[in-house]
C-alpha cells in the first residue's frame, strides 16, 4: 500500500514501549451520486485514509487514530495513555496464517473504473420512467461506489493486504395527494457491480408505487403475514443481538448456554459467510487479520454458533470466527455480521400470497430496532405494506404497527420460506411467511 502512512513504522515505534501492538490502515475513495427532487443534487469525491493503533501495555489495552501523516510519536503517546485506563488484555493478536481466498478476490474492475457518465444516466434513467408514470411524483436515486484498501501488520508478525470494491444503488419515489403520503424506496449493495439487478430495483420501486396509489382498511387483529427481504432483516434483529459474541461473553444473550439445542423451524437456517462472491460486506479477512471464514448460526433449527471477535472469544474460551469489525476507523473492532444468508423454502412467494384469504405483506417497517430483542421483541411500523385478499395484494395499508416475537414467529409460527431470495443491505433473505402476527391499526 502506498501513501504517506507507514504502518510499521509506527509498529517499531510502538513495540520500543510496549508488549504487543496492531495497526491497521484503511484508506478509501467514495464517490457518490445523489438525485433529489427529479433533478441531479450532487456529484462528489470523498477521500479517507488513516491509522488506527492498539496497544498492549502492562496486560491492558489502549487504542487511538490519526489521520495525520507523520503523527506516528502522538499515535503511540495517546495509544499507551488510553492503556494505562483500559480493559484487560485476554487475547493476543493472530500471528500469520493462510487465506481461503485471494487477497484482491472483491476488487472488481467494473466499480473501479466505473465513470461518472454512467451513474448519471442510472440516475436519469429512473427519473424518466417516474416522471412517465406520474408526472406529480418525486423521484430520486443514490449511486455510489466506493474502492478500499487495508493493511494490518502486528507484532505477531501478521502483515496482510486487500483491495474492495463497493457499489450501491438505491432509488425512491414520494408523491403527496391531499393528506396522503406514499413513499417507496428499493436498494441494493454489493462488491461487483450486479447490472442485471439495477433495472429490477428499479421495477420494484416503481410496481410498489403502482400498488401503493390505492388505500384500503385493515382492522386490528392477527393476520398471517408475509415478510419482503427489508423486513424480513428486521425480524432477524434478534438474532443478530443474541449470536453477538459480546453479548453471550457478558452473559445477556439468552442463547449463552443453548448450543447444539433445537430451538426453530428445522426450515431456519443461517449463515455468515464473508467469502460470498458479490457479498456486500465480503473480505478475505477481518479488521483484526483473522482469516475470513463461513459460519454457521442455526442449522435446521439448531443453535449452531456464535459470531466472535478476537475478545469475545478469548473470554468464551473459543477461537474468533473472523467477525472482528471496526464500524469506523476510530472504533475498536467488535463482533459484527458480514454477509447473512438465510436458506430458501421450496414455493414461490406468489404462492406463499396465494395461500393467504385476508393478511398483510409488509415490504418496510420502521423503528423494530426499538424493541426488547433480547427477549425476541420486534415492534415497527408498516411504513410500507399491502393488504392480501383472496390471494392477491388490493392495495396499500396505513396506520398500522407490527408486534411479533422472533423467536416465536421462526419455531411454531412459520408459516413458509420462498424460493426466491432477495438483498437487504447486508442480508440476503427469502420472503418469510407467518401465522397469526399481531397488527394494530387506527382503521
Amino acid at each position: 500500500m502506498t501513501g504517506d502512512f507507514r504502518p510499521e513504522r509506527v509498529l517499531e515505534k510502538a513495540l520500543a514501549r510496549c508488549q504487543a501492538a496492531e495497526v491497521f490502515h484503511r484508506r478509501s475513495v467514495r464517490t457518490p451520486v445523489e438525485f433529489e427532487n427529479n433533478r441531479l443534487k450532487q456529484v462528489r469525491t470523498a477521500y479517507s485514509d488513516g491509522l488506527a493503533l492498539r496497544v498492549i501495555a502492562a496486560g491492558r489495552v489502549g487504542f487511538s487514530t490519526t489521520t495525520k501523516p507523520g503523527d506516528e510519536e502522538g499515535l503511540v503517546d495517546r495509544a499507551l495513555s488510553a492503556a494505562a485506563g483500559g480493559g484487560e488484555a485476554r487475547f493476543s493478536f493472530p500471528g500469520p496464517s493462510r487465506l481461503a481466498v485471494d487477497a484482491d478476490r472483491f476488487h472488481h474492475a467494473e466499480v473501479a473504473e466505473l465513470g461518472l457518465a454512467a451513474m448519471i444516466e442510472t440516475g436519469r434513467d429512473f427519473l424518466q420512467r417516474t416522471v412517465a408514470v406520474e408526472p406529480a411524483a418525486l423521484a430520486g436515486a443514490r449511486l455510489e461506489k466506493e474502492v478500499r484498501e487495508v493493511r494490518i501488520v502486528n507484532s505477531s508478525g501478521l502483515d496482510l493486504t486487500y483491495r474492495r470494491t463497493g457499489f450501491m444503488a438505491g432509488f425512491g419515489i414520494e408523491l403527496i395527494e391531499g393528506e396522503n403520503l406514499l413513499n417507496v424506496w428499493e436498494f441494493r449493495a454489493s462488491s461487483d457491480y450486479p447490472a442485471a439487478e439495477i433495472a429490477e430495483l428499479q421495477e420494484n420501486a416503481l410496481e410498489q408505487f403502482r400498488l401503493g396509489r390505492k388505500n384500503v382498511a385493515l382492522t386490528t387483529g392477527r393476520y398471517p403475514v408475509i415478510l419482503a427481504p427489508h423486513a424480513g432483516r428486521d425480524l432477524l434483529g434478534p438474532f443478530r443481538d443474541c449470536l453477538n459474541g459480546q453479548a453471550v461473553e457478558r452473559g445477556i444473550s439468552p442463547w449463552g448456554n443453548r448450543l447444539g439445542e433445537t430451538l426453530f423451524d428445522p426450515a431456519v437456517h443461517l449463515e455468515d459467510n464473508p467469502l460470498l462472491a458479490g457479498g456486500p460486506l465480503s473480505a478475505p479477512f477481518d479488521d483484526e487479520g483473522w482469516p475470513a471464514q463461513p459460519s454457521p448460526l442455526v442449522r435446521a433449527g439448531m443453535l449452531e454458533g456464535f459470531y466472535l471477535d478476537l475478545k469475545s472469544a478469548a473470554g468464551l474460551g473459543r477461537t474468533s470466527t473472523g467477525n472482528g469489525t471496526r464500524p469506523g476507523l476510530e472504533s475498536i473492532p467488535s463482533p459484527s455480521l458480514s454477509n447473512v444468508l438465510m436458506a430458501p423454502g421450496q414455493d414461490s412467494y406468489l404462492d406463499l400470497i396465494g395461500g393467504i384469504k385476508l393478511g398483510l405483506f409488509v415490504v418496510h417497517l420502521m423503528g423494530a430496532w426499538a424493541g426488547n430483542l433480547l427477549a425476541g421483541e420486534v415492534n415497527g411500523n408498516v411504513v410500507l405494506g399491502y393488504r392480501i385478499e383472496d390471494g392477491a395484494i388490493v392495495g396499500r395499508v396505513k396506520d398500522c404497527m407490527l408486534s411479533v416475537n422472533a423467536f416465536d414467529a421462526l419455531n411454531r409460527g412459520l408459516r413458509g420460506l420462498s424460493r426466491e431470495t432477495g438483498w437487504s443491505m447486508n442480508y440476503r433473505l427469502p420472503y418469510i411467511a407467518l401465522d397469526d402476527v399481531a397488527i394494530s391499526t387506527k382503521a
